[in-house]
């Protein structure tokens, strides 16, 4: 079967596929193909296509579709792509987008532009095939944050991880931290940590592995900056993938996985209470990929894409 979906945003399959083309774009279309309609990229388009725009990239536009969809997965009305993002706000037919929070700034932008759009919530879907919950620290404690390098700049890593680490020093095993990402960044503060530190460079395969062989994925933000504020809940949903525990701040995508991972800023006091408690650890694991599997497959959110389309199409 055939689908009027197509995102326009070319992927390069033989090459580097980026993460949010990996969450926004492949893992729904493998949905898509599991439910027997063919996959939505790098095919395409005619008068009657459904086109999605993911991120800023105005030139598609273009395109020759029935609609344009703008796919928005950042605040980027925040940021140096402010100008874009408001001319594919005017032009666009309706607005996808991965949280409430984010719904609402979009909402505010259509306003004070006086424009309507119709404005639809698709999940970021889980991407990882599920490993078995692990949770056995050794004399050395696993600790692992990945994600884009500018995203570290939006958390006091002194205030939520190293200033609490080095006052509680005695009551945990040494650290080895470990970074995953492109350009080598490490946060501001790191020289301060009791243990080991080092930097991977970001591949798809290198993080699940070093996920799935950690103690605990952290993940710290200030919730409240205009850029952060609509950051969805794939860097969480990865980790409990991956089989490991996840301690997050309370950013608001994160807050429906508080039985499952550690959603606030007491990082050092989760570490302590999952060290005291490994049996419930591994049961919060277990219970958050059953949720993961149960809302976040790629066949559910290819499923939320198709409603999409077919209430575009029938405008």
């Amino acid at each position: 079967m055939t689908t009027n979906l197509r995102f326009l945003n070319p992927v390069n399959v033989d090459g580097r596929v980026s993460a949010s083309q990996r969450i926004r774009i492949v893992t729904p279309s493998n949905g898509m193909e599991k439910l027997g309609f063919d996959g939505g990229f790098n095919k395409s388009t005619n008068a009657e296509s459904i086109g999605v725009i993911m991120k800023t990239n105005t030139q598609l536009l273009n395109t020759k579709c029935k609609k344009i969809v703008w796919d928005v997965c950042d605040n980027y009305f925040s940021d140096r792509r402010r100008s874009q993002a408001l001319q594919l706000l005017k032009k666009c037919h309706a607005v996808t987008t991965t949280t409430n929070k984010l719904k609402e700034v979009i909402e505010d932008e259509c306003k004070k532009l006086k424009i309507d759009k119709k404005i639809f919530i698709i999940d970021d879907p889980v991407f990882y095939e599920f490993n078995e919950p692990s949770f056995a620290p050794k004399d050395v404690l696993k600790v692992t944050w990945y994600g884009n390098d500018g995203n570290l700049q939006y958390a006091d890593w002194n205030k939520l991880v190293f200033g609490p680490l080095k006052e509680r020093q005695n009551e945990l095993p040494p650290i080895k931290f470990t970074v995953i990402n492109r350009n080598g960044t490490m946060p501001t503060g790191v020289n301060f940590l009791n243990g080991e530190s080092r930097n991977v460079k970001w591949t798809e395969r290198i993080q699940r592995t070093i996920a799935s062989k950690s103690d605990f994925i952290i993940l710290p933000i200030n919730p409240e900056h205009p850029f952060t504020i609509g950051k969805s809940h794939n860097k969480l949903v990865d980790g409990l993938a991956c089989g490991t525990m996840v301690l997050a701040s309370a950013q608001d995508s994160y807050l429906k996985f508080s039985d499952y991972a550690y959603v606030n800023d007491n990082f050092v006091d989760n570490m302590i209470e999952c060290l005291n408690n490994p049996a419930q650890t591994l049961e919060r694991i277990r219970l958050g990929q059953e949720y993961i599997q149960q809302k976040l497959s790629d066949i559910n959110i290819a499923k939320q894409w198709i409603e999409v389309v077919e209430e575009l199409s029938n405008e």
